[in-house]
């Protein structure tokens, strides 16, 4: 069974967030600033597994989307040290 597999629709913990990122192969920036936007808002209720998971699938399907991927990784483990202080 996948990471992904059981209850995609399940609000995320902090620490269930913070996994669910880490085993992505890597976010557009455009959803790491829509997830950040939420937990900044304090709805981190509205973030489910599903949502990580279509981001990560959104990236690997276009492979020439021209997304930076040093970008994207330095911008999710802003958002990873973010999650943990907030």
């Amino acid at each position: 069974m996948g990471f992904f597999a059981a209850s995609p629709k399940k609000r995320l913990s902090k620490h269930e967030l913070k996994d669910a990122l880490k085993k992505t192969k890597g976010l557009e920036k455009q959803d790491i600033e829509h997830i950040n936007e939420q937990l900044n808002r304090g709805r981190r209720g509205g973030i489910t597994k599903q949502d990580i998971h279509d981001a990560a699938r959104r990236l690997r399907r276009d492979a020439s989307n021209g997304v930076n991927r040093t970008e994207v990784r330095r911008a999710t483990e802003q958002l990873l040290n973010e999650i943990d202080n907030g």
